[in-house]
């Protein structure tokens, strides 16, 4: 008996061809160089120097009434217009803000910034009046990116930053705890960074233990170049850089929150929003570190760069007699301890070496 034809579902196929390059279809390489040949890349590019590269991936957090969107909108604004930003070259260019929180908000902050001259200037700043669902294959990707490609024509400026605000309302129908869901939000957003060249910034939220970083799976910290902390909700707050990739950690940036009467209601009452008046980044070091291992470090470090003509810069086996000698003994414990001054803004990791961070002492 004549054996069976064999069927081949057509998804089957299709999803072969995908894996298998087809004979006919030579399969491009894929683009790389030569060790022997590499240069050092001595002028980066970036939105802000030394804080934000740009087509990188960044997460601003932290608790609810903390500043982010504020904080945000201050670093916005420098990059549209083109202006230093706390005393940091920016590269001007497009910003596209994703309001996904409401854009009455959104209008009364940017609205705030018209005592400074703001609309006088025409800084290109598109801003989108709803959430964009970045978390389904069939989202609002093929939109977003339209929208982009439009108020670049408009402005006449190149697209450097976008954000998105907030990371929960992106991923609306998703589960923040889920590595699926997660590595799904991430990918679009890669996708977004790679395709426009700017670099993308996700507003988000702290979970109850504010020191444990943003809320949600892991894997967003794991993906993220840029990691910033806003931590206070009254008074003097503080924005950490908790994490780079490639650029120096622990910068602390001051700010207060100033308000702004915009004009009256109906009723005759006041409407207010804010802007962010820079304090000076010194005075964010009005403690000292609370771990009596760090506390150790810290004051030996110190009095090491007081005695020095020069900035020093450590790396982790250079300090390790002085580590042991404190009683930290254990490597886990020094590296520990180590990124615990940098996440409190006490030094900077700059190469995998460390140090004193200006304005600590």
């Amino acid at each position: 008996m004549a054996a069976e034809p064999k069927i081949v579902d057509l998804q089957q196929r299709m999803d072969r061809s995908q894996v298998v390059p087809d004979a006919a279809r030579p399969a491009e390489p894929l683009q790389f160089f030569w060790a022997n040949e590499v240069q050092p890349v001595l002028n980066g590019q970036f939105v802000v120097k030394n804080v934000i590269q740009l087509g990188s991936l960044i997460v601003v957090f932290g608790e609810s009434n903390s500043g982010k969107t504020f904080f945000v909108l201050d670093l916005v604004l420098a990059v549209a217009g083109g202006q230093f930003w706390r005393g940091r070259k920016v590269t001007r260019g497009l910003v596209v803000y994703i309001a996904g929180e409401g854009t009455d908000g959104i209008k009364n902050r940017v609205a705030a910034y018209q005592t400074r001259g703001l609309s006088e200037r025409g800084i290109p700043l598109a801003i989108i009046k709803r959430a964009a669902d970045l978390l389904h294959a069939d989202g609002d990707m093929a939109g977003l990116l339209a929208s982009v490609r439009a108020a670049e024509t408009g402005s006449g400026e190149k697209c450097a930053l976008i954000v998105v605000d907030t990371l929960a309302r992106a991923m609306a129908g998703g589960d923040e705890n889920s590595g699926e869901d997660m590595s799904a939000l991430i990918a679009n957003a890669d996708r977004l960074r790679i395709l426009t060249g700017a670099a993308v910034m996700l507003i988000h939220h702290c979970g109850k233990d504010a020191s444990k970083g943003a809320r949600g799976h892991s894997s967003l910290r794991g993906a993220v170049d840029t990691e910033i902390c806003i931590e206070g909700q009254t008074g003097r707050r503080t924005a950490t850089v908790t994490k780079q990739r490639d650029l120096p950690s622990g910068q602390v940036f001051g700010f207060e929150l100033e308000l702004q009467v915009l004009g009256h209601d109906e009723d005759g009452d006041p409407v207010t929003s804010c802007i962010v008046r820079h304090l000076d980044d010194g005075q964010a070091f009005k403690t000292r570190p609370k771990s009596k291992q760090q506390l150790l470090i810290l004051n030996a470090l110190e009095s090491r760069q007081r005695d020095a003509s020069k900035p020093l810069l450590w790396s982790i086996e250079d300090l390790t007699p002085l580590l042991k000698d404190l009683g930290v003994t254990h490597r886990n414990s020094r590296r520990a301890a180590m990124m615990g001054l940098v996440e409190g803004g006490y030094l900077e990791s700059v190469g995998g070496c460390y140090s004193i961070k200006q304005g600590c002492t």
